[in-house]
């Protein structure tokens, strides 16, 4: 395909200018983004230490006990169901949090013990998952979120526009160059060839993330502008009359067992695989019952599946807006446009697709930022320059200290997750802090010495603290018994193979980096 010369260089320019300004940023995000396709499984594996699985038939003589004994956490409490045949099943009690997700609530996890005596426990597990995906949101800025997803979105429009300057760029060449990468020494080809590889056949995959995002960063913008264009600022009562109608509930009945809550929501939805079931009870005693759980035949609007509400009385469905299957069509177009973004349709062979297209995503970034430095490196010893410009120093020591950084900064999180749970007042506080500076000792790190032997000191850093998540999940689970069970289960096992995996590529590229140092 021909295109006009001039065209082509000058979108490269702004290929290249805006894949400078956005490529650091976007890289924290698709990092972030590919490990938070596991976040739920993370916050599920911290909290398990603290928790005494049991069968579900079970918890109607513990409720009955904590109704006795306890009452104040049958208010608000969650039963986990750890396995799909609810073998596995654990109470969380809440006290004097607030909103759907208990902000600022304390937990205490109830059991029976052997000698059918109620045990209460408070708990205080890190949400580790929650905050890697708060990095990825907010391309790890540490300002308020509201600010941070603003310049997201204008990121993400970037983005956009450099996903459709590389296009341009590449096709005059596309039949010469789509299977081509050129291992040797010439290094700026190399990673050119695998820039525009990993680019092209990963298109699809970022012009969804980049449209999706910019929505969701923008969505405030978006409404306000429909109501003042199109409901003349009527438009929340739009949304309050197309609302079904809240049900009268009937207090006078007997509350279903959580068994009869799962088996009356079975029959309505048979697909649905319930996860876990809250309950809430309101301030003129009326109880909230949701289920939350997957359905893999349709797209669902989180990774943590969609959610229904139960009549606690009856087992009815009383509202189904977010529940996969049963949605209004409006409603289901617009889940799909989260389930596009978070990979949440099709099973684990979509999750595993996004995590490798999220971490490919993070190497074009870091590809691009290698590819400038290169050019500029070879323009410079042509013209006979020994000490590199300024803005080449900068730039490569920021590209080593902030894709290090993230890298480091979150294998740290996770790995202190445990650990921080039972040791720290204040996990997540403890977290965010341990992520922030380990963040910018690497930046700092890379600014100190010179950037190439930096590369290889922090992959290393990388690989060991890395490492450490697997080592140490093996010590608190099997040396001094943290866990509440020793049942470690399929996650724990799939973190440690993930993480070993992971650190034994990062010691790989340290020592390669070192060699040619």
């Amino acid at each position: 395909m021909k295109i006009n010369t001039s065209l082509v260089l000058l979108y490269k320019e702004i290929h290249t200018w805006v894949g400078i300004v956005c490529g650091l940023f976007l890289f924290i995000a698709f990092y972030a983004g590919a490990i938070t396709m596991f976040s739920p499984a993370i916050d599920q594996w911290v909290q398990n230490d603290f928790l005494h699985p049991a069968p579900l038939d079970s918890m109607s003589s513990l409720l009955e006990k904590i109704h006795d004994e306890r009452s104040d956490l049958l208010k608000n409490y969650t039963i986990t169901l750890m396995d799909p045949d609810g073998n596995k099943s654990t109470f969380i009690g809440y006290t004097g949090g607030h909103g759907r997700r208990n902000e600022g609530a304390s937990a205490f996890t109830a059991f029976l013990d052997d000698t059918n005596t109620l045990q209460v426990q408070k708990i205080n597990p890190a949400h580790t998952g929650e905050i890697i995906n708060k990095i990825h949101q907010t391309i790890g800025l540490p300002f308020n979120h509201t600010i941070s997803e603003f310049i997201m979105g204008w990121v993400a429009l970037l983005y956009g526009l450099a996903l459709i300057t590389g296009i341009v760029i590449f096709l005059p060449g596309l039949k010469k160059n789509l299977f081509a990468v050129r291992v040797g020494t010439n290094k700026k080809k190399m990673w050119l060839d695998v820039h525009n590889v990993l680019g092209v056949f990963s298109l699809p995959f970022h012009l969804i993330i980049a449209l999706t995002s910019v929505t969701f960063a923008f969505h405030d913008v978006f409404y306000a502008a429909q109501d003042a264009l199109f409901y003349h600022h009527d438009l929340n009562k739009t949304f309050a009359s197309a609302r079904a109608p809240t049900p009268s509930i009937n207090k006078t009945g007997r509350l279903l067992t959580p068994s009869e809550l799962l088996n009356a929501l079975k029959v309505q939805a048979p697909h649905f695989q319930p996860t876990s079931l809250s309950a809430q009870t309101g301030p003129h005693g009326s109880v909230m019952t949701q289920v939350q759980g997957m359905d893999l035949h349709h797209p669902m609007r989180s990774l943590t599946g969609g959610f229904v509400t139960l009549d606690a009385y009856t087992g009815a469905i009383t509202q189904k807006e977010y529940m996969p299957g049963l949605q209004s069509t409006s409603s289901a177009v617009l889940t799909s446009f989260f389930a596009l973004h978070f990979g949440s349709f099709g099973g684990t062979a979509m999750l595993w697709a996004y995590f490798i297209l999220g971490a490919s995503g993070a190497f074009i970034f870091y590809s691009g930022n290698i590819l400038w430095l290169e050019t500029r490196r070879k323009k410079g010893s042509q013209a006979a320059q020994t000490p590199p410009k300024l803005s080449h120093k900068i730039l490569s020591s920021l590209t080593v200290g902030v894709t290090s950084g993230c890298i480091a900064g979150i294998s740290a999180m996770v790995l202190a997750a445990r650990w921080l749970s039972h040791y720290s007042q204040s996990p997540d506080i403890s977290s965010v802090i341990l992520y922030y500076c380990v963040f910018t000792l690497c930046v700092a790190w890379a600014f100190i010495i010179k950037s190439q032997r930096a590369s290889w000191h922090l992959l290393g850093l990388c690989g060991l603290i890395t490492l450490g998540i697997a080592l140490s999940n093996l010590w608190i689970t099997y040396v001094i018994r943290l866990s509440a069970s020793p049942v470690t289960g399929a996650t724990a096992q799939i973190m440690n193979l993930i993480a070993t995996l992971a650190a034994c590529s990062f010691f790989f590229m340290a020592y390669k980096i070192r060699q040619k140092a």
